[in-house]
């Protein structure tokens, strides 16, 4: 009787040491699918790497409005995430964002992350003094005109009213030529408009 409940023991020892193994091994079998699939945490990191370098070509930016998606990762690389109903692309805190056939329509670069070209202040009537400034630097001279001022740059001058909003930009040569006008005798605009019927006589 001993020797049969002895036989058992054995017999039960040896059952779950060889189903441990097979466990083991199959465990080590799924751990070695994982890194060949490619879905291990550092397989991960190194596959982005790889594809981005793959992906990316050197003097491909910076980006610009209508750039196309793919141009973008040529750019960028692959992005971090993508929204798809919105048409966004994500480099970390930074969106890029597209219009229906995935072209770029704008971004915001605050963070810095992007490549893209550096967006300029369009200066219009209402804009502040300041962002006059920043866009085009100081003035060749600041005339005061009754109750505006007068900021004159080498290709426009711009009127800036007494709380420091923009009132017009008048281009220069437009000036320049009506001005050089009010002097002009009758047998100078009589050239002109003979120069002007030789340019035009073959519209």
């Amino acid at each position: 009787m001993q020797k049969l409940i002895k036989m058992t023991i054995i017999f039960f020892l040896l059952l779950s040491f060889f189903s441990s193994i097979s466990v083991f091994s199959k465990t080590q079998d799924s751990d070695k699918e994982t890194v060949q699939d490619g879905w291990s945490s550092i397989d991960n990191v190194f596959s982005n790497q790889e594809i981005n370098k793959l992906i990316k070509k050197p003097m491909a930016g910076p980006i610009k409005i209508g750039f196309t998606a793919k141009e973008v990762r040529e750019v960028m690389g692959i992005p971090d995430s993508i929204d798809e109903e919105k048409y966004i692309y994500y480099y970390r805190q930074s969106p890029i964002f597209f219009d229906l056939q995935w072209k770029v329509q704008s971004w915001d670069n605050r963070y810095g992350h992007l490549d893209a070209v550096q967006e300029t202040v369009k200066i219009t009537p209402g804009s502040h003094i300041a962002e006059v400034f920043k866009e085009r630097g100081l003035p060749l001279r600041i005339s005061k005109i009754d109750y505006s001022y007068q900021l004159e740059y080498p290709e426009d001058i711009i009127y800036i009213s007494e709380n420091w909003r923009v009132e017009a930009i008048w281009d220069k040569q437009v000036i320049e030529y009506n001005q050089n006008r009010e002097s002009m005798r009758m047998e100078d605009f009589l050239e002109e408009f003979k120069n002007y019927q030789e340019e035009n006589k073959n519209l």
